[in-house]
């Protein structure tokens, strides 16, 4: 297994193939790219980025937009994948063009789907996503189960619009079979911008102490460090980029933007891998596979976690240990912000 130079395993892939979006929320990140117009990757460029990362031993992939469902070729990209021995294949929708997909998505061979749903009442979720389109994403996501793909229901946590219905979405989406994504807001993109007035952990840690009480079973993932608590067969996962000081000790993927670059972090834009000069060579295929294996190596030994903790170190007012309140917690300049007092519970410290 390929690791960087802190440990951390190369394990997953989250690919962007679109930056289209049929819809406008207010928090979007835009996958941390946002570069304008441009010749999308074909089907073919992504078959031999299939191979590639194969060889290099990745196994799981995420497909992401934009809303990835606008590009019509999808299945056909998924099913590039499959062939090439990935074992998971999940791709992240809005939902609006869900329910005239699900059949094809699972004869391509998507392992689950995860579906944004940010409110069950009408005009809040108008309101976070610029769309009035809340029962088509419902009936999407009964449509998916209906035809047997595991469906994980992505919710964004929102102070001020949201976070009084946190617990009713997780209760909805149990009761339809579903497992949940609980998130913190990001300060990344549009996120960044409305971080100082919608960021809330309150939401969060009052979820996390019900599930502490109701929970079958709990387990941190290796990706993120990301608590996961099991409900009988479904689960809610707690996706905590700001909150979990341990977040980026965990971070297992490289992530290929809709234009062909590959970059080590969602935070990060300056370091990268233009795989789409590979691609539109006048090379055979061989060669420019075994270029964006070359060019993916290399990127990884410039991967690093974006926030650095040590159980053991004190400066600047920032000290961490386990089971105590963690001050000043650094955020990307992009945001000009100091999120303060998060709980440290799990995971696994990243010694600096």
């Amino acid at each position: 297994m390929i690791r960087d130079a802190y440990g951390r395993s190369l394990a997953t892939l989250r690919v962007s193939v679109t930056e289209r979006c049929n819809f406008n929320c207010i928090f979007c990140h835009s996958e941390g790219a946002g570069r304008g117009s441009f010749d999308e990757l074909s089907v073919n460029d992504y078959d031999m980025i299939a191979e590639a990362t194969s060889r290099l031993g990745l196994k799981y992939v995420k497909f992401t937009g934009g809303e990835p469902l606008l590009r019509s070729d999808l299945e056909e990209i998924i099913h590039s994948f499959k062939e090439h021995g990935f074992e998971e294949i999940s791709i992240t929708t809005n939902g609006f063009l869900l329910p005239e997909r699900t059949e094809g998505l699972k004869e391509a061979g998507v392992s689950w789907i995860n579906v944004s749903l940010h409110s069950l009442k009408r005009q809040r979720f108008r309101r976070i996503t610029g769309v009035d389109a809340l029962n088509r994403v419902l009936n999407g996501i009964e449509k998916a189960l209906e035809n047997g793909i595991e469906v994980r229901v992505n919710v964004v946590v929102l102070r001020g619009i949201n976070e009084d219905e946190v617990e009713e979405i997780v209760k909805y989406a149990i009761g339809k079979g579903a497992s949940v994504h609980v998130i913190e807001l990001h300060p990344v993109g549009n996120g960044a911008h409305i971080f100082r007035e919608r960021h809330s952990r309150e939401p969060i840690e009052r979820l996390k102490k019900w599930l502490e009480e109701v929970a079958d079973k709990k387990e941190v993932r290796e990706l993120h460090n990301r608590p996961r608590y099991y409900l009988g067969k479904n689960f809610v996962e707690l996706i905590e980029p700001v909150g979990n000081p341990y977040f980026c000790a965990g971070c297992t993927r490289l992530r290929l933007s809709a234009d062909g670059k590959f970059y080590p972090c969602i935070n990060v834009y300056q370091t990268h891998f233009d795989a789409s000069r590979v691609l539109r060579s006048g090379e055979s295929r061989e060669i420019k596979i075994m270029k964006i294996i070359e060019g993916i190596l290399e990127l990884n030994d410039k991967r690093r976690p974006y926030y650095m903790w040590n159980l053991d170190f004190e400066a600047k007012g920032l000290m961490v240990k386990k089971g105590i309140q963690v001050g000043r917690i650094g955020l990307p300049k992009r945001a000009k912000l100091q999120f303060r007092s998060a709980r440290v519970r799990e995971g696994r410290p990243l010694e600096a």
